[in-house]
């Protein structure tokens, strides 16, 4: 898999280990101390991480839907950092959190994901 989102035919789409924040600690110091941004359909926090590379992490609250809608507001996240990777601030930890469940598309979460990188790229 590239870095431009693409994988090989056959082979699914994911994110790799190494781009996702780790567990609970790593959300929460993101939550804690990170930078903000809040769209119509996605809040976006973020920090300097202490990796090379950048990190994301995906919150959906019970309150956004019941676990279908949750789920596909999950995946729609990850697939929108996936696609996007290079527009992220460099060796960012990125917490993205959707605030509509599964009401929303694709298109209106990377439109989203786009302004914030546009309105809050660093320098």
């Amino acid at each position: 898999m590239s870095d431009a989102g693409q994988c090989a035919p056959g082979r699914r789409a994911t994110l790799r280990r190494r781009e996702r924040l780790p567990g609970g600690a790593g959300i929460t110091a993101v939550l804690r101390s990170g930078q903000r941004w809040q769209g119509t359909w996605l809040r976006v926090l973020w920090r300097a991480g202490a990796a090379p590379h950048d990190r994301v992490g995906v919150v959906v609250a019970r309150g956004a839907g019941g676990a279908v809608q949750r789920n596909r507001a999950r995946r729609l996240l990850k697939e929108v950092f996936r696609t996007n990777k290079s527009a992220a601030p460099p060796f960012s930890d990125i917490v993205l959190i959707a605030r509509s469940g599964g009401r929303t598309g694709l298109a209106e979460l990377e439109q989203e994901y786009r302004r914030w990188r546009d309105e809050c790229r660093p320098g």
